[in-house]
């Protein structure tokens, strides 16, 4: 994984962040039955996603977008917690698909009353058919 992020959200500045991750399938993938492997045989997810983020005053705008290839599908372990994607939403995932896109904005309201922070988060999720299985 390789994570760039320039400038900070600061009063009045821009925030942007770009991120990839490619995933390689190691030997046999896990297990030499190719149903049974993590990963099949020779197979590579690769992820892009990106932020761009601007604060005025209490109020931080996040828009982001995210890209998995259809090369095949992205796998991130729950035992690591949550996946690092710029798009990701509280329940939603992105994990285990392939050839998806995704684009989601954040507005977050610091101390709309003392210490109180407000956020609001909606997403678009464009995935594969039902029956593009890999």
């Amino acid at each position: 994984m390789l994570r760039l992020e320039a400038g900070n959200v600061t009063e009045g500045h821009f925030m942007a962040g770009i991120m990839a991750i490619r995933q390689d399938a190691v030997a046999d993938g896990g297990n030499h039955v190719d149903s049974l492997a993590y990963l099949p045989k020779g197979s590579t997810s690769q992820v892009y996603s990106g932020r761009l983020a601007l604060r005025t005053g209490r109020w931080t705008w996040q828009a982001n977008y995210t890209r998995i290839t259809p090369d095949s599908r992205y796998l991130f372990p729950r035992e690591w917690g949550r996946e690092p994607l710029y798009t990701f939403l509280t329940r939603e995932r992105n994990e285990g698909a392939g050839d998806v896109e995704a684009a989601s904005i954040n507005i977050i309201v610091k101390d709309l009353l003392p210490g109180l922070k407000v956020e609001g988060d909606a997403g678009v999720y464009w995935l594969p058919a039902p029956d593009d299985f890999r």
